[in-house]
């Protein structure tokens, strides 16, 4: 409607048009009431104020109820704050270019609700008893009312426990499928190569009480020395050694059960060495050698020498032979010492 222009015009003929107030309301010509008010300083509005652009110059602004269409802005610099009480409710997203920050709690009410980073693809979904958190669309950490468990997709993740200097106390090397403990005790199922032992304890190992025992259906090596109090072999045990080619079938000790014992093997030099050697049985004590001779030597010097060779018994000895009774020989000469008779 066009702005009437009233120059000229008689007052009868345009007073309809004119605006009047009481001091509170406002009314045209004809006393109809116009739906602008004043409340001292402040002026209400029955129906909707339309505006393309409506700026407030106060730094508090009180809304008890707005219904908005299309986009809104509040504020016109990143310092400013707004005050909402009561719950803010969008049928759409909530974002923000900062920090949203909670002074309580963030409540999500969907049965899995989502909090999603960068790209979508590194998430933490929240569900009924359940929480999963995905890295690169790949599960990291589930948590369940009765478990925590780690590297959840089964992919190439390691998982580590630190101590407060940085030291891998505990390491789940996903990449060789083994379990790291200080980089001390490594244990795996042996199938890559670099983890061939399914465990591997590096440094001292000390086992306590009287149940500490340590058993394996397989083997137990060691790159050192194994040191026990006792060893003890099955019924048909053995212990074996290795030769400088790397062989492990040359046999040191075999436990024969009630037979016996039986040292070293057919291809391996067995030497016991000792200040005494002491043979003692309660039955026959038995040397054999596959020359038919049995040496006692001092050095390089044969003292006493056993010759079992083409079926001839001989005893050779480089010093005296005594007895305290008969000596019988089919030739050969004899010394008489001590008064002794011929």
């Amino acid at each position: 409607m066009a702005v009437n222009d009233f120059t000229g015009k008689n007052i009868k003929d345009t007073y309809p048009r004119l605006v009047q107030t009481d001091g509170t309301n406002l009314a045209d010509g004809t006393g109809s009431i116009l739906p602008l008010t004043f409340e001292g300083n402040n002026v209400k509005i029955s129906g909707s104020l339309i505006a393309n652009e409506y700026v407030v110059s106060s730094s508090v602004t009180n809304i008890s109820i707005a219904t908005l269409s299309g986009s809104t802005t509040f504020g016109d610099s990143s310092d400013d704050t707004h005050t909402f009480t009561g719950n803010i409710t969008a049928s759409g997203d909530i974002s923000a270019s900062g920090n949203l920050i909670a002074s309580s709690s963030l409540t999500l009410g969907a049965p899995l609700s989502k909090i999603i980073g960068p790209g979508n693809n590194d998430f933490m979904a929240l569900g009924v008893d359940n929480i999963d958190i995905f890295i690169n669309n790949g599960e990291v950490i589930n948590i369940d009312n009765d478990s925590i468990n780690l590297n959840s997709s089964a992919q190439a993740i390691n998982t580590t426990i630190a101590s407060d200097d940085g030291t891998n106390l505990v390491m789940a090397d996903a990449t060789n499928n083994a379990v790291r403990l200080n980089n001390s005790i490594i244990m795996s199922p042996g199938a890559p190569t670099d983890y061939t032992n399914r465990l591997l304890i590096s440094g001292s190992t000390h086992f306590t009480g009287s149940n500490s025992h340590i058993t394996a259906s397989g083997n137990i090596s060691a790159s050192g020395t194994i040191e026990a109090q006792n060893f003890l072999l099955g019924s048909v045990g053995s212990i074996k050694v290795k030769d400088t080619s790397g062989n492990t079938d040359d046999t040191a000790v075999i436990n024969l059960a009630d037979v016996g014992l039986t040292f070293g093997d057919t291809d391996i030099l067995s030497t016991v060495q000792g200040d005494i050697v002491t043979l003692d049985a309660a039955g026959d004590v038995k040397i054999d050698s596959a020359t038919g001779l049995i040496r006692f030597q001092d050095s390089t010097v044969d003292s006493i020498v056993f010759n079992a060779q083409n079926g001839v018994g001989q005893i050779t000895a480089s010093g005296n032979v005594s007895s305290s009774g008969e000596i019988i020989a089919a030739s050969g000469s004899f010394e008489i010492i001590h008064g002794g008779t011929f």
